[in-house]
């Protein structure tokens, strides 16, 4: 479940005039987390517990599932489990209602989306917490693909407004962190709480009526999350100042470039009848289809593992589920950590550069953490990989933001977690597959590979002419 905000780079050969300190990348990193405001506080606290609570949900989810043993589903001939099935549903109903959404974003703007996110996740979670059915999950994950959909488009272009060009790096990182570490509290409280409720329902381990506890928990924390929202809207006066801009200030601003692309779309019949931005768009499409490639790549690779770790952990090492949520919480508290110093880094070496070097230093962590017989071993080489490729993420949500008009930050927000999710419609069946058939050998091969695809294409798209 991130891009160059504005480069915050000292010269080589730093001065210092009469009566103005010196600047250096350190008091440029500290500086921005001084300017952030009781808006962005207020958002992160919003965002930290509605992660903390998807994460308690997400920890005993698959577990639960399997606990369920439901038979497999036949779809078009090929018997597909239900774990796969689940997680392909989600993605397929974002995308299906990602244009009817973007409609809505753009027209009532970013804090309305958010609240309407919140309370369809604590319905997602609230339904499998009364009745863990298949038709329960069938129900559950459609809502979750809607409320995701809701999020992804509305949350970055929040943030980004909230921000400036001297504190969005800053506040896309801290978003992140906070997210990341709390929703590996979130897997903390999880495991403890399953173990608990197996105890006090009297009820053995890895049974469904303990993780129906954890669930009942995260509906009331999600249910929580709207609270800071509320308090946000009061004190930015967040309709009036955090809406998506009308698309007539832009026309002008995205001119139409003379290629022979856009030759051919003006000559269109149609063509015209698209209201700005998106004909600008449609001139130029690259703009827009640049910032997609490498998150394609990266989900083709993380969709066949990552949401299967808990599973790799526990079939691997056979640890208890208290374990794994220490386990859990201990990678999204690396994560976090890594996060903070995400702007720090890319004060010095730019954004871009940053991104491409984290994600290549988690490679070889990825693979000590594919072939090592030792829990410790893999727990250390899942918290350097975790950490290093997740420290991207919310860079690259700043950097697209900075490179995009913002009446276009919506669209550009839905192409990126459009590309990102196409991977998870068919990747969870295939991954679920292979596990049944070959363990999880293959996946972490087929990962590594994208993964490094996703690296070049960052290279040869944005730094290469560099």
């Amino acid at each position: 479940m991130g891009w160059q905000c504005t480069r915050l780079r000292t010269a080589g050969n730093r001065h210092q005039t009469r009566g103005t300190a010196m600047t250096t990348p350190t008091s440029t990193y500290i500086a921005g987390w001084r300017r952030l405001g009781l808006p962005a506080w207020l958002y992160l606290l919003h965002a930290g517990l509605l992660t903390s609570s998807l994460a308690m949900s997400y920890l005993v989810f698959n577990l639960a599932v399997v606990a369920l043993d439901a038979p497999p589903i036949a779809l078009l001939g090929l018997e597909l489990e239900l774990l796969g099935i689940l997680g392909s549903l989600s993605i397929l109903t974002a995308m299906v209602a990602a244009l009817p959404l973007l409609w809505f974003v753009t027209r009532v703007g970013f804090w309305w989306p958010l609240v309407a996110n919140a309370l369809l996740q604590a319905g997602s979670v609230g339904v499998i917490t009364l009745s863990f059915t298949p038709a329960a999950l069938i129900c559950s994950a459609i809502l979750t693909g809607i409320g995701g959909a809701l999020f992804q488009l509305s949350s970055v272009p929040f943030i980004s407004r909230i921000s400036d060009d001297t504190t969005r790096d800053h506040l896309f990182s801290a978003n992140f962190a906070a997210n990341i570490a709390l929703a590996g509290l979130g897997s903390l409280v999880a495991g403890s709480v399953a173990v608990g409720a197996a105890r006090l329902l009297a009820v053995p381990p890895g049974s469904l009526p303990a993780y129906q506890v954890v669930f009942a928990v995260a509906t009331l924390l999600l249910l929580l999350s709207v609270g800071p929202l509320f308090l946000l809207r009061r004190v930015a006066a967040t309709p009036a100042r955090v809406v998506a801009p009308p698309a007539a200030t832009v026309a002008a601003a995205v001119a139409p470039v003379d290629t022979w692309w856009a030759r051919l779309v003006a000559r269109l019949p149609l063509a015209r009848l698209v209201p700005e931005p998106w004909y600008s768009l449609l001139l130029r499409p690259w703009q827009l289809l640049r910032f997609m490639v490498a998150p394609f790549l990266t989900s083709c690779g993380a969709a066949l593992l990552i949401p299967y770790l808990n599973l790799f952990f526990t079939q691997r090492f056979d640890v208890a589920d208290d374990t794994l949520g220490i386990i859990i919480a201990t990678l999204g508290l690396s994560a976090g950590i890594a996060a903070l110093l995400g702007p720090l880094i890319s004060v010095r070496l730019g954004t871009m550069q940053t991104i491409v070097l984290v994600q290549t230093l988690s490679l070889p962590f990825l693979v000590l953490l594919s072939i090592t017989p030792l829990l410790w071993v893999a727990v250390g080489a899942a918290l350097l990989r975790q950490g290093l490729f997740n420290m991207s993420s919310p860079l690259y949500d700043a950097f697209a933001m900075s490179h995009s008009d913002e009446a276009l930050r919506p669209t550009v927000v839905a192409a990126i977690n459009g590309a990102f999710a196409s991977a998870y419609l068919v990747m969870p069946l295939i991954s679920t597959r292979v596990q049944a058939l070959y363990g999880f050998g293959p996946l972490f091969v087929a990962t590594g590979i994208f993964y490094t695809l996703a690296i070049i294409a960052n290279i040869l798209i944005f730094l290469r002419r560099r």
